[in-house]
């Protein structure tokens, strides 16, 4: 044993708690910045995920509003079609051919299909020689009690 010096086995002991002492102060020192770190992290995903449901938002209702004029332009396109002097005749083919050049400057239809009040088809503008009848009789007769347009299946296809 050397003067001065603590025993052998006495050093190793203080050397760990040494390390012990400096990796706590290590760690002490540095868990604020990784808190901090988190904090900024999460407040920009939160950030980002309203900015995004925002354009999203604003996406659905720019498409929204655009369902909405194209509907519209379908119904004063049909209602027109509904006031043809040759519906109010009866002349089925006269009117055949206004809806057909009405559905070519309509790029959303697929077709224009007449009923009668008892739902048989008595003109398509797919078909020259119609036959059958509506295939959603339920939305037919809410059309005809109504006396409104309603979407539905009125035609497979």
């Amino acid at each position: 044993m050397v003067a001065g010096m603590p025993p052998s086995d006495a050093r190793p002991a203080r050397l760990l708690g040494f390390r012990w002492h400096l990796m706590a102060l290590a760690a002490v020192s540095v868990l604020p910045l990784v808190l901090f770190g988190a904090s900024l992290v999460r407040r920009s995903a939160v950030e980002q995920r309203s900015r995004m449901e925002q354009a999203l938002a604003e996406r659905a209702y720019l498409l929204a509003a655009a369902i909405d004029r194209e509907l519209a332009s379908s119904l004063r396109a049909l209602e027109t079609l509904a006031r043809s002097e040759h519906l109010a005749k009866g002349d089925l083919a006269g009117f055949r051919r206004e809806a057909v050049r009405v559905e070519e400057i309509q790029p959303s239809w697929f077709a224009v299909v007449l009923f009668t009040s008892d739902g048989r088809r008595v003109l398509d503008t797919r078909d020259p020689a119609p036959t059958g009848t509506t295939v959603d009789p339920a939305g037919f007769a809410e059309a005809l009690r109504t006396k409104q347009a309603t979407i539905g299946d009125l035609v497979p296809g």
